[in-house]
């Protein structure tokens, strides 16, 4: 209970200073998902979050984003991005498209994407959003 209400007070604090600050990774039709040099992990996941609960106003945007991606046969395409914060208490399961054409890295793999946000219904009828992705890049191969 203690950690889900530091998650808690943890978004409500950065929905806070991204209100203040333009929307931290949000520019346009351009979505920065990718945490780094300007944007840090806890803002990256906050947008993540922040999308998931509104998947119709990211409909269409363009997305960059950085995370684990994690294999679930429960989603309609088997894969999710993961989208942490800093500590690792938190974080936010992104449903990813991912053409065979581009390779599929390894469940768990510290993989970048750039592609579209698409919405979608899901079987029991909820809108919910997806990254049709364009380019992936297996963020782990480059480490080993």
């Amino acid at each position: 209970m203690k950690r889900l209400s530091i998650c808690l007070l943890m978004i409500v604090f950065s929905l806070t200073c991204l209100a203040g600050c333009g929307g931290g990774g949000a520019e346009g039709d351009f979505i920065n998902l990718a945490s780094g040099d300007t944007l840090s992990p806890l803002a990256a996941y906050t947008m993540a979050y922040n999308i998931a609960q509104n998947p119709t106003d990211y409909n269409g945007k363009s997305v960059e984003a950085e995370g684990n991606l994690i294999y679930n046969d429960l989603s309609s395409t088997g894969y999710y991005i993961e989208i942490a914060d800093a500590t690792g208490c938190c974080f936010q399961n992104l449903e990813v498209n991912i053409p065979e054409e581009l390779g599929i890295p390894e469940d768990s793999s510290l993989i970048h994407v750039t592609g579209v946000f698409t919405v979608f219904t899901t079987e029991s009828g909820a809108e919910s959003i997806r990254i049709d992705v364009e380019t992936i890049e297996d963020l782990d191969y480059l480490f080993e």
